[in-house]
C-alpha cells in the first residue's frame, strides 16, 4: 500500500482502501485498533506532550533491575486525546476508587485525586461521577448495545 504500509487488520485494510476516511467511523466500527498507521493516516495533526519520565527500581535474585516509566499523551486539539503509560498493574488506585471500578467492570485503571480524600461517600460519587462523563465519550456503536450505564 501506500508509504510502505502493508495493512494486517481488518480495520487497516478498510482504512487502506479508503472505505474508512475519518477516527470517528474507526471508533464506531467497533474494530480493534492495532497499528499505528491507521491513527497516522486518520490523524496526521497528532502533537505529542512527554508527562512524566521516572527510573523504576525492582529487586531481583541477582541485584537490581533498572526500568524507565514514560507517561505520554498525544492529541489533536479537535476532539481526539490519547494517554499511554508504560505498564499495566490492574486497578491502581485508593480503596474506595478500587471498589467503584472493580464493580464497575473495571480491570486496569491508574487513578489520581487531589483534595480531601478522606470522606468516603464524596470520594465514591466522584468516582461514579468520572465514570458516567467517560461514557459520553465517544464509544463504538457495537460497545453501547453490548453494555448498559445505568444513571
Amino acid at each position: 500500500m501506500s508509504n510502505g504500509w502493508e495493512p494486517r487488520t481488518r480495520l487497516g485494510r478498510k482504512v487502506a482502501e479508503d472505505e474508512i476516511t475519518a477516527m470517528g467511523e474507526a471508533l464506531q466500527s467497533g474494530l480493534p485498533l492495532k497499528e499505528p498507521e491507521i491513527v497516522d493516516r486518520l490523524l496526521p495533526g497528532l502533537e505529542d506532550e512527554v508527562l512524566d519520565i521516572n527510573m523504576v527500581q525492582r529487586m531481583t535474585d541477582s541485584g537490581r533491575r533498572v526500568k524507565f516509566r514514560c507517561v505520554v499523551v498525544v492529541g489533536n486539539r479537535d476532539g481526539f486525546v490519547g494517554y499511554a503509560e508504560g505498564r499495566d498493574l490492574g486497578l491502581a488506585g485508593g480503596e474506595t476508587v478500587r471498589h467503584v471500578l472493580e464493580l464497575a467492570g473495571i480491570e486496569d485503571s491508574w487513578t489520581r485525586s487531589s483534595g480531601n480524600t478522606r470522606t468516603t461517600v464524596n470520594f465514591a460519587k466522584a468516582t461514579f461521577d468520572a465514570l458516567t462523563a467517560t461514557a459520553e465519550s465517544r464509544v463504538p456503536e457495537r460497545t453501547l448495545q453490548k453494555r448498559e450505564v445505568i444513571e
